[in-house]
Formats: C-alpha cells, structure tokens, sequence
C-alpha cells in the first residue's frame, strides 16, 4: 500500500519543505501621515498546492485589504524560483529566487504599490530553530538599505 501512496502524493518541494506550516508575524509599523508607530501580527499558512510538488501557497493575513495571497514555484526554464504575490489592496509582487544559500532564500524583483509605484529590492527570508526572520531591503541608485523586517513564530 505504501508504494501506491507514495505514486499519488508528490515530495514536497525545497520551499515547501522549509516554511509549509501556520505562522504567527509579527511587524513594527513606523509613524506615518499622523499615525503613531504600532506593532502589525498576521497569522501565515503556508502549504504545498494540492496535486504539485513544484508549488506552494502563502495565505497571509485576514481576507480582504490586509492579506493576500502568493504562489511560489520552481520554474525549470528560468532555473529560477518564482514567487508571485497578490495583495488585497491591489499591490502585487514578481520576486525569483535561485534558492536557498546558508539556510536563506533571498527573492529579489518588484513590487508595485496600489497606485501603480515601482520599488527594487530584496527580500531575505530565513528559518531557523521554527523562526522565520524576514528582512525586506530597497535599492536605489546602486545603493540597498533595509525597509523593514518582521518575525514570525511557528504554530
């Protein structure tokens, strides 16, 4: 029976092996446009797409303007790790990926605000001890700094 079960179920892939689980996030918002510095928690479900062993879902945070929804898969063409995220409020993500190095996998592309802005830049993403630790940086002009970073903690 075993052998069967085996045929019908695809391995996970490398992504989904690291981060499929329920994670609890936890991000320091800055004072902006007249609103204090605040902490932000979003709850995270990250799990292989059923039937694929190339791709996996990210669910985060509530339905409706503060979630979103990404699909992250292995491309064989690209040779590359595509990581494509959907924003509740009409922002939208294309980062790739060669994969994980030193137990991090650094996504670099684009990401469009709402009304349509351009921002480059990195986004870090490494597990370690059921921690996920994110660090999302900009460039500029050839130069990269930190924008942000958060925390999240596995259910």
């Amino acid at each position: 029976m075993l052998p069967i079960l085996a045929a019908v179920v695809p391995a996970a892939s490398p992504f989904a092996r690291a981060f499929t689980g329920s994670w609890n996030c936890s991000q320091r918002i800055a004072a902006a446009s007249g609103r204090p510095a605040h902490i932000m928690h979003s709850d995270w479900i990250i799990a292989p797409a059923a039937g694929s062993r190339n791709w996996t879902i990210v669910r985060w945070g509530p339905h409706g303007e503060q979630g979103g929804t990404a699909y992250v898969g292995y491309v064989p063409r690209l040779r590359a790790w595509l990581y494509d995220d959907f924003h509740g409020d009409g922002s939208y993500a294309r980062s790739t990926s060669s994969g994980p190095h030193g137990g991090t996998w650094a996504w670099y592309g684009t990401y469009y605000t709402p009304d349509a802005q351009l921002s480059y830049g990195p986004i870090l993403w490494t597990v370690k001890n059921n921690r996920l630790e994110r660090k999302y940086e900009q460039t500029v002009a050839g130069h990269t700094h930190q924008l942000g970073a958060d925390s999240c903690a596995k259910e």
